[in-house]
């Protein structure tokens, strides 16, 4: 009776002990009616080559367009500082002026081949006045770059002397009291000013008094001489 009772127990451990085969207890936990692979997938190199390059290509495309608004961006609040008007002008670069500095007769063909900021003042103007300090570190900044003429309407030619004193101005400071340049380009109010190309033609133009030494200022002429970039958006 015990060897009876004995072999029954040890076959109910064998029919319910859980199977060896790997495969048989994963099949017995898979739902049915699906096909599984038993293949290794491996991703080919070339594939992974692949998709490093166009990862890669994005990025670069990514901060080539970052880039690109970013300087799109630098250029409008340059523009929208100076307000340039694109203006396409002649003026008779064989007038003649007498020059504050020396008392000589000087005219625009003096710079052929640079580029000129022409600036139109009074000394009874006080928006004009404020401008000649930044007129003068511009200048200082850029050099043979540009060459920045203040062009004076005053017609008492010495209260020019007295407003400049024995502080010699960086740049060209002449005189018109007869005001030539102001009929010829029809200004009637000041402070207005004008930029020459090297070619001898007015591309630009900037109505009122501005900060002529910002930091956008000194960008927006350090690329208009450079030429990476226009003097105006039109332009």
């Amino acid at each position: 009776m015990n060897n009876e009772t004995q072999d029954s127990k040890k076959e109910e451990r064998k029919s319910t002990s859980i199977p060896r085969d790997d495969n048989q207890v994963l099949n017995k936990h898979r739902p049915q009616n699906i096909l599984y692979s038993k293949r290794q997938w491996i991703v080919p190199q070339s594939w992974k080559t692949s998709f490093v390059v166009f990862a890669l290509i994005l990025l670069a495309s990514l901060i080539g367009y970052s880039v690109e608004k970013r300087t799109t961006m630098q250029r409008l609040a340059m523009d929208s500082v100076l307000e340039p008007i694109a203006l396409q002008g002649e003026l008779d670069l064989e007038m003649k002026f007498t020059s504050l500095q020396d008392d000589q007769q000087q005219s625009f063909t003096n710079f052929k081949g640079q580029w000129v900021f022409l600036n139109l003042w009074a000394t009874w103007c006080p928006p004009c006045r404020d401008e000649m300090p930044a007129l003068e570190m511009l200048q200082r900044r850029l050099g043979s770059q540009l060459k920045i003429v203040a062009l004076s309407v005053d017609e008492d030619v010495s209260e020019v002397s007295r407003f400049f004193g024995d502080d010699a101005a960086s740049f060209e400071v002449w005189l018109d009291p007869e005001r030539h340049v102001s009929k010829t380009l029809g200004v009637t109010k000041f402070p207005e000013s004008f930029l020459i190309n090297p070619e001898g033609k007015i591309v630009a133009q900037y109505v009122g008094p501005k900060d002529w030494y910002s930091v956008g200022s000194v960008a927006y002429f350090e690329g208009v001489t450079n030429r990476t970039r226009t003097p105006t958006p039109n332009l």
